[in-house]
């Protein structure tokens, strides 16, 4: 059984996603590093040179190839699971895991990571995370078997992931994911 995790830009899927699979000894896979690997750029250029349509296009594919691994941790873009097609391969093939953070906490991690492309362009950062919050937050919670809030950020950014990854996998434990 796979464990998908999902959420918003910059809740940690990458981050506690690695660290999780290596915790339980199991494969990791980040579904936009295959699509930037595949394409051989960055996602955000491909989106400013393609389109979010090719980008969702990328993203498709790589998840009908995905939706055939076993015993994985999925990191899926923010967006992939709001394609109904998607959630159904990738729901599959596991339990799907929501990240939670707060928008303060989003817009903090996002500003210090300058390759994410923009969703709207035109709007701040904090404006462009409320509207896909309020956009997805529905979808977010429906399709989730579990959820897990990802706020934790002090100065030690080790120990936070740590402390994160323990947490989730005694989650995971409880609800009988693993």
């Amino acid at each position: 059984m796979n464990i998908i995790l999902t959420g918003m830009r910059g809740t940690g899927k990458t981050a506690l996603g690695e660290r999780l699979a290596a915790s339980l000894k199991i494969q990791f896979v980040d579904l936009d590093k295959m699509i930037a690997e595949r394409m051989e750029m960055s996602i955000a250029d491909l989106v400013q040179e393609q389109g979010w349509e090719a980008f969702r296009q990328a993203e498709q594919q790589v998840v009908e190839e995905v939706s055939h691994y076993k015993n994985y941790v999925i990191s899926t873009g923010a967006g992939a699971l709001m394609n109904e097609e998607n959630f159904k391969l990738l729901k599959k093939t596991g339990k799907i895991v929501l990240l939670t953070t707060s928008l303060e906490i989003l817009a903090e991690r996002l500003e210090a990571d300058g390759n994410r492309p923009a969703l709207m362009p035109g709007k701040t950062l904090a404006e462009e995370l409320e509207l896909a919050w309020q956009e997805r937050q529905e979808r977010y919670y429906a399709i989730a078997d579990l959820i897990y809030e990802s706020d934790l950020q002090t100065e030690d950014k080790e120990s936070d992931l740590t402390q994160k990854v323990e947490e989730l996998k005694n989650l995971l434990k409880e609800n009988k994911f693993i």
